[in-house]
């Protein structure tokens, strides 16, 4: 289902009998794609998988993903030597450590010192008159356009929360302005903030804490 949202491609070629390797070599570069992936093939041996490697290579394209590179430590060292794909998962977790926020195993992250992340969320809460204690924060924004939730229905949900007296704030960041202020716009204002763009990774957890 994710290979079918549309925010993050604009062509997918999908293999089957009726095209070569020879005719998708060409294909891929001179339409200088930027990603391809392979979906996992049980049992592949080494060789086609470096077959499929140098298919890559001299097809020009920037990045590949989901290759099993398990067939020995020499054959990892060129598989990570020659592609570069940094998974979303990657991705959060950089970002993580680019806060200090950081754990060798990967699973927790302990975080120690936010006391000024904290004042600061309190400024903004007091700020804007908003009752930490009746308050529901809605992180309304995904990267992928299929996971993302129609702004009518936050606007729906936001108004029957504020209904049973809890104050709202939206939180994402400043790519997610523009959406959440379409929501704050047909809201309450008085009961609804938008602190989208405003707030890091840690002041997003002082808020929650």
């Amino acid at each position: 289902q994710d290979l079918l949202d549309e925010s993050v491609y604009d062509k997918i070629i999908i293999l089957t009998k009726d095209i070569s390797y020879f005719r998708l070599r060409r294909v891929l570069a001179k339409e200088r794609y930027d990603l391809y992936i392979e979906l996992s093939i049980p049992g592949l041996s080494f060789i086609k998988i470096l077959q499929k490697l140098l298919f890559l290579k001299v097809s020009r394209v920037k990045y590949a993903a989901g290759f099993d590179i398990t067939p020995g430590k020499r054959f990892s060292r060129f598989y990570k030597k020659a592609y570069t794909f940094i998974p979303e998962r990657k991705r959060l977790l950089n970002n993580l450590k680019d806060l200090n926020v950081q754990n060798d195993r990967e699973l927790t992250f302990p975080i120690k010192e936010i006391s000024k992340n904290i004042e600061k969320v309190k400024s903004h809460l007091h700020k804007d008159k908003l009752n930490k204690n009746r308050l529901i924060i809605l992180a309304i924004k995904s990267k992928r356009k299929s996971s993302t939730w129609n702004k009518n229905n936050w606007i729906e949900l936001a108004s029957k929360l504020m209904a049973k007296k809890y104050d709202i704030v939206l939180i994402g960041g400043t790519a997610d302005r523009e959406f959440s202020d379409e929501i704050t716009n047909k809201s309450d204002k008085n009961k609804l903030r938008s602190y989208a763009g405003k707030l890091n990774v840690l002041d997003s957890a002082a808020l929650i804490k």
